[in-house]
C-alpha cells in the first residue's frame, strides 16, 4: 500500500511559514526589549536628575541660611524664601512621581529645621540658631546625603540590571532566530535536493534511456507525492509502449507471412495460366488435376482470408493499444505541467518570504535608530553631568572666597580685640563684640570646610555618574553593533532565500524539460499509431486481394466445368463439328495479376460481370 505524503507545495509552505514566524517573533521581541530598555533608562535618568535637583536645592538653601546668619540682610531672607520654595516644589514633584522613598521624611525634616533656624535668628536667638544648624541640621544633612548616595547607587544598579537583562534577551532572541532560520534553510535545501531535484534527475536519466531504446531499464530511488504519480505513469507508459511495439512486431511478421503466401499463390496461378496457354492441347488430360488445384486454391484462399482477418483484428488491437498509450502519455504530460506550475508557485512563495525578510530587516534598522536616539540622550545626560561638575567647581571657588573673607574677618576681630584692650574699661563692650565676630568667623571657616567637603563629595558623585554614563554609552554602542549584526544576518537570510528561489526555478525548468521529453514520446507514439493504421489498411487490401483470388478460383472451376462439357460434346459430335466449335481462346479465363516489383504492393484486379479476355 502506497504511503500518503503531503504535496510539495504544502511542505514548502510550512517551511516558509516557520521562517516567517521566526522573523516576526525575533523582530517583535527585539523591538519590545528596545522600548523597555528605553523606558527604564528614561525613568532612571529622571530619578537621577530629580535627586540632583533636590541636592542642589538643599545645598543652596543651606548656603543661603549661612549667609543670612552672617549678614542678617533682608535680601538674604528673600533668597532663603526663594530657595525654600524651590526645595518644596522639587520635593512635591518627586513625591508626585514616587521617586523619593525614604528621603521624603528627611527632606521635610531638613526644611522644618531651616524654618526653625530662621525663626530663632529672627527672634535674636543667634546662638540657638548656630547650635541648631551645626547640630540637628548638620546630622539631618549628613543623613540625607548618605541616603541620596545609597538611592543613586540602587538606581544605577537597577538601570544596569535592566540594561543587561534587555541586552541578554535581545542577544538570545537574535541567536535563537538565526540558528532556527539557518536550520530551516539547511533543511529546505537538503529536502529540495533529496525530494525534488534528485528524483527529477533520475526520471530524466530514465526517460533518456527509454528514448535510446532501453525499454527494460529500471527506475531507481524512492518517490513521494506528485513525483510518485509521475514515476508510476512513466513506468506504465513504458510498459504499454513495450507491449505495443511487441504486438506491432508480431503483426508485421504475420502480415509478411500472409503476403508471401499471397505472392506464392499468385505466382502459382500465373504459372498455371502460362501452362494452360502453352499446353492447351493437353488441357483434357490436365483438367482433373486443374480441378484439384482449383479446390486446393479455394481452400488456401479461405485459410488465407481467415489469417488476414486475424491480422486485421491484431492491427486494430494495436491501433487501440497505441491510442491508450497516447492517452497515458497525455496524462503524464499533464502531470509534468502540474509539477511545473507547482514549482512556479513555490518560487512565488520564496519571493514572498524574501519580502517578509526585507520587512524584518527594516524593523531591525528602526530598532537601531531608536537605540541611537537613546545613545544621543545618554550623551546629553553625560554633558549635563559634566556641566554639573563645572558648577560644583565654581561653588568651590566661591567657598574659597568665603574662606578668605572669614580669614580677613578673623584678623579684623583680633585687631579690634587688641584695640579694645588698649582702650581699657571703655572698650570692654567692643571687645565682647570683637570676640563674637571672631567666633562667627571661625564658625564660618568651619562651615565652609564642610561645604567644601560636601561639594567634593558632589564632584566625586558627578565623576562616578560620568563614568557610569560612559559605560552606558559603551553598552548602547554594543547594542547598536549587535542590532547591526542582526540586520546583516537578516540580509544573509534574504540571500539564502534568493538562492532557494533559484533552486525552485531550476526545478521548474527540469519539469518543463520533462514535459518536452514527454512530447517527444507522444510524437513517437503517433508514429507507431500511424504504422498500425497503415498495417490495418494493408490488411484490408490483402483481404480484398484474397477475395479476388477466391473469385479467380471460382472462375477457374467454372472454366474446368465448361471444358468438361465441351469434351463431352466433342465425343458425341463428328470431327467437323469440332472445327466449328467456339474457340477456346474466347473462354472466360481470369486476367493476369501483376507481380510486385520494387516492394510495390500488387493491386488486385476484379473481374467485371460478363467480361472475357482473349489470350494470345
Amino acid at each position: 500500500m502506497q504511503q500518503k505524503y503531503l504535496p510539495l507545495v504544502t511542505r514548502l509552505g510550512i517551511i516558509y511559514a516557520v521562517l516567517a514566524v521566526a522573523f516576526v517573533a525575533q523582530t517583535v521581541l527585539s523591538y519590545s526589549n528596545g522600548q523597555r530598555l528605553k523606558a527604564v533608562y528614561q525613568s532612571q535618568i529622571q530619578a537621577a536628575r530629580g535627586l540632583d535637583d533636590l541636592t542642589q536645592a538643599l545645598y543652596a538653601l543651606r548656603l543661603k541660611v549661612f549667609q543670612y546668619l552672617g549678614t542678617s540682610k533682608p535680601a538674604e531672607m528673600d533668597a532663603i524664601k526663594t530657595e525654600a520654595a524651590a526645595l518644596s516644589a522639587a520635593i512635591a514633584k518627586q513625591l508626585q512621581y514616587g521617586a523619593l522613598g525614604e528621603l521624603a521624611p528627611l527632606f521635610a525634616k531638613a526644611q522644618a529645621q531651616y524654618d526653625s533656624i530662621i525663626k530663632e535668628h529672627g527672634d535674636f536667638k543667634t546662638k540657638q540658631a548656630y547650635q541648631a544648624i551645626y547640630g540637628d541640621s548638620q546630622a539631618t544633612f549628613e543623613q540625607s546625603k548618605t541616603s541620596i548616595t545609597g538611592l543613586s547607587g540602587r538606581a544605577r544598579a537597577q538601570a544596569e540590571a535592566a540594561e543587561q537583562s534587555a541586552f541578554n534577551t535581545i542577544l538570545g532572541v537574535t541567536i535563537g532566530a538565526a540558528v532556527l532560520v539557518a536550520a530551516a534553510l539547511g533543511f529546505l535545501v537538503y529536502y529540495s535536493k533529496r525530494a525534488i531535484v534528485s528524483p527529477l534527475n533520475r526520471l530524466s536519466v530514465y526517460a533518456a534511456k527509454v528514448s535510446q531504446g532501453e525499454m527494460e531499464a529500471p527506475i531507481d530511488g524512492v518517490y513521494q507525492a506528485e513525483l510518485h504519480i509521475l514515476k508510476e505513469s512513466l513506468s506504465q507508459m513504458v510498459v504499454n509502449l513495450r507491449d505495443q511495439i511487441s504486438l506491432a512486431a508480431r503483426d508485421e511478421e504475420k502480415a509478411r507471412l500472409c503476403a508471401d503466401e499471397a505472392i506464392a499463390a499468385r505466382s502459382q496461378s500465373e504459372g498455371l495460366k502460362i501452362q494452360a496457354e502453352r499446353s492447351f492441347d493437353r488441357m483434357k488430360d490436365a483438367a482433373g488435376q486443374l480441378e484439384q488445384m482449383a479446390d486446393t486454391l479455394a481452400s488456401a484462399s479461405q485459410e488465407l482470408s481467415h489469417q488476414i482477418e486475424e491480422s486485421a483484428q491484431g492491427a486494430n488491437m494495436q491501433k487501440s493499444r497505441a491510442s491508450e498509450a497516447f492517452d497515458a502519455i497525455t496524462q503524464l504530460s499533464q502531470v509534468s505541467l502540474e509539477v511545473s506550475q507547482k514549482a512556479s508557485t513555490s518560487a512565488q512563495l520564496a519571493e514572498r518570504t524574501r519580502t517578509e525578510a526585507d520587512k524584518g530587516s527594516q524593523v531591525v534598522d528602526s530598532v537601531v535608530e531608536i537605540i541611537l536616539q537613546v545613545h544621543a540622550k545618554a550623551q546629553a545626560n553625560k554633558n549635563d553631568m559634566a556641566e554639573l561638575g563645572k558648577q560644583a567647581q565654581a561653588i568651590s571657588t566661591i567657598i574659597d572666597v568665603i574662606n578668605d573673607i572669614a580669614d580677613q574677618t578673623n584678623l579684623l576681630a583680633l585687631n579690634a580685640a587688641i584695640e579694645a584692650a588698649r582702650a581699657g574699661e571703655a572698650g570692654r563692650g567692643f571687645a565682647v563684640v570683637a570676640d563674637e565676630v571672631r567666633k562667627l568667623a571661625e564658625r564660618t571657616m568651619n562651615a565652609t570646610k564642610e561645604v567644601s567637603q560636601a561639594i567634593g563629595n558632589v564632584q566625586d558623585a558627578t565623576r562616578r555618574n560620568l563614568a557610569y554614563a560612559e559605560e552606558t554609552n559603551s553598552a548602547i554602542a554594543n547594542s547598536v553593533e549587535r542590532a547591526n549584526q542582526s540586520g546583516d544576518a537578516l540580509k544573509t537570510i534574504v540571500g539564502l532565500i534568493d538562492e532557494t528561489a533559484g533552486q525552485v526555478q531550476s526545478i521548474a525548468a527540469a519539469a518543463e524539460e520533462q514535459s518536452a521529453t514527454t512530447d517527444h514520446i507522444m510524437e513517437a507514439l503517433r508514429h507507431v499509431s500511424s504504422i498500425a493504421e497503415e498495417t490495418a489498411r494493408c490488411m484490408d487490401e490483402s483481404s480484398a486481394a484474397v477475395s479476388d483470388l477466391a473469385l479467380t478460383s471460382s472462375r477457374l472451376s467454372e472454366l474446368i466445368m465448361e471444358m468438361r462439357e465441351q469434351e463431352s460434346a466433342e465425343e458425341i459430335a463428328p470431327t467437323p463439328a469440332l472445327a466449328r466449335s467456339a474457340p477456346l481462346g474466347r473462354l472466360a479465363l481470369p486476367p493476369r495479376l501483376p507481380s510486385p516489383v520494387g516492394g510495390t504492393r500488387a493491386q488486385p484486379l476484379r473481374a467485371q460481370p460478363g467480361q472475357r479476355r482473349e489470350y494470345s
